[in-house]
């Protein structure tokens, strides 16, 4: 996505977004503090952005994780999961594992809900 495109969907949105092509899911959470900045201009462009940290650890910013599940969930989506990772304060391993931890607790949460298609519900473990 070129700098055009990203302040597009962020002015549009003014949140992060997920992205899926009917296969893969890619969830991608941002810091609203440096989406807003984005959004104004006072960064200019998402290289400033992502210097700037724009893309943060999942669940630590903008990204509404439950509704996007949930929504996939009522879909009976069965296809991969996937957490993007661009850049962190953390070491990568740790904004991985930081991931892969919060994704997997909030399918065990959306999982047992009394209106969860059972595709979603069976993937406790996230890939």
């Amino acid at each position: 996505m070129n700098d055009k495109d990203f302040l597009k969907q962020a002015r549009k949105y003014s949140e992060p977004f997920c992205i899926t092509n009917g296969k893969k899911f890619r969830l991608k959470d941002v810091d609203p503090g440096v989406l807003a900045r984005l959004a104004s201009g006072e960064l200019e462009g998402f290289g400033a952005a992502v210097r700037a940290r724009i893309f943060t650890e999942l669940g630590a910013g903008a990204l509404d994780l439950m509704g996007c599940l949930r929504s996939l969930a009522v879909r009976d989506y069965a296809g991969w999961l996937m957490v993007e990772q661009d850049s962190s304060w953390q070491p990568p391993t740790e904004a991985a594992a930081i991931g892969r931890r919060v994704l997997a607790h909030a399918l065990r949460i959306v999982g047992s809900g009394p209106s969860i298609g059972p595709s979603l519900a069976s993937r406790g473990d996230a890939h």
